[in-house]
């Protein structure tokens, strides 16, 4: 009996918890791209240190990263990412989001200059649905659109993958550079080619941080195996959604393109960019101003109760 006891105490060996890479079938399990609570005390944005009283620690859920309630206070769907519903993210995130992504979804007309005989043809450029490839392909010439279904099997693509490199040169022609040199000449409208520039950059970086993220922070399924990279798994409810949301924006910017009254897509995402330049220095002032404070606070309540003075950061 007393063998028979023991023998029902003997701990048994917990498995190992997967998480889940697309965070739609779990919603409490923990993201492989998000940066773990321990790993930095302050915030990625304004470098405040975190108090669990005061300050929280809050993730962005696009790009991960760990940031105070001030900088990561926008609210957005991630339809791309399989997040449909409303979720915190910072204002980096937010603005490729809301503002740079639909521009490169709604595509442009840009003007492709071949390789070998250096002939200009007009070309319809936009980005996948999926937001993993750049598309491009030749204008119907009775109507002047191109139809994102129809031209995705026609046209010709470049991956964005960690090898593309974007750049605008001297003549501000916006340059892709990997296996293959993809040059592209605005049509009209002045900074069309930094605006899209700007945007792929930004792109290619937040996918490079979530594959840095997944590697170093990804747990069992890194040491278990080579570095598989987890991926978001669309169901199809979604995919529908995506593919309808392009339709709209190509067919908005196609009708823009069509009239001549209407002032280009990427001048306004200019100009618009200007104010969101001045809106974040303003924030980035006030965010200064309060790490300010912090410090003064900190020092303060060091030097009345005797606390020794913190050892500095190697």
């Amino acid at each position: 009996m007393q063998e028979h006891e023991s023998m029902m105490h003997v701990p048994l060996p917990q498995l190992p918890q997967l998480p889940c890479s697309a965070c739609i079938c779990c919603a409490s399990a923990t993201p492989l791209h998000w940066v773990p609570d321990a790993q930095f005390g302050e915030c990625s944005g304004c470098a405040i240190s975190f108090n669990p009283f005061v300050i929280r620690r809050h993730h962005c859920r696009l790009c991960g990263r760990l940031y105070c309630a001030d900088c990561a206070d926008k609210r957005t769907s991630l339809p791309g990412w399989g997040i449909e519903n409303s979720v915190r993210v910072c204002t980096e995130c937010f603005s490729l989001e809301t503002r740079q992504l639909p521009m490169l979804l709604a595509g442009d007309v840009w003007f492709k200059q071949g390789n070998w005989t250096g002939a200009r043809r007009k070309r319809y450029v936009w980005l996948s649905p999926d937001q993993q490839t750049l598309y491009w392909a030749p204008m119907e010439a009775d109507t002047g659109f191109v139809s994102h279904k129809e031209s995705a099997s026609q046209g010709r693509s470049i991956v964005l993958s960690a090898k593309l490199r974007v750049e605008v040169d001297e003549q501000d022609r916006l340059v892709l550079q990997a296996e293959e040199r993809l040059l592209l000449e605005p049509s009209r409208g002045a900074g069309t080619s930094r605006s899209w520039q700007l945007a792929l950059e930004r792109l290619l970086l937040l996918q490079a941080t979530r594959r840095h993220h997944e590697r170093v922070y990804g747990g069992v399924l890194m040491i278990a195996g080579a570095a598989r990279e987890s991926q978001v798994a669309l169901p199809s409810r979604l995919q529908q959604l995506l593919a309808a949301r392009q339709a709209r924006l190509m067919e908005s910017r196609q009708r823009a393109l069509a009239s001549p009254s209407l002032r280009s897509y990427a001048a306004t995402f200019a100009l618009e960019e200007g104010d969101e330049a001045r809106r974040e220095a303003k924030q980035a002032e006030e965010r200064q101003r309060r790490l300010q404070q912090s410090r003064e606070l900190r020092e303060h309540f060091r030097r009345k109760y005797g606390l020794p003075q913190p050892e500095a950061k190697r």
